[in-house]
C-alpha cells in the first residue's frame, strides 16, 4: 500500500492536454476521481504526452480537474493557471 506523504508528484498518462493543464484520458475517469479526492488534490499532477498531443484546447466536463503542467519531450509546460498564480 502506498503512503501518501511518500508522494511528492504525480505523473498523469493521456491522449492529450491543453495549454490550461485539462487532459483527455483513456474514458476510465481513474485520474479524474483521484485528482478531486481531497487527499490527493494538493499533490502537483504533471501530464505526460507527445509534443503533437499538447494543444490549445480540449473538450472538458464539469468533473475535470486541470493539472500544474505538461510534459513532452521538448519540454515541460507549466498550465496558464498556474503561471498566473506565480
Amino acid at each position: 500500500m502506498l503512503d501518501l506523504a511518500d508522494v511528492d508528484l504525480l505523473l498523469v498518462p493521456a491522449i492529450a492536454c491543453d495549454v490550461r493543464g485539462y487532459r483527455l484520458g483513456y474514458g476510465g475517469g481513474f485520474y479524474d476521481r483521484l485528482l478531486s479526492s481531497p487527499a490527493w488534490a494538493r499533490k502537483p499532477a504533471i501530464g505526460i504526452v507527445f509534443e503533437f498531443a499538447r494543444l490549445p484546447s480540449v473538450p472538458i466536463d464539469p468533473w475535470d480537474r486541470p493539472l500544474k503542467g505538461i510534459c513532452t519531450e521538448a519540454g515541460l509546460f507549466l498550465s496558464e493557471e498556474l503561471t498566473e498564480k506565480a
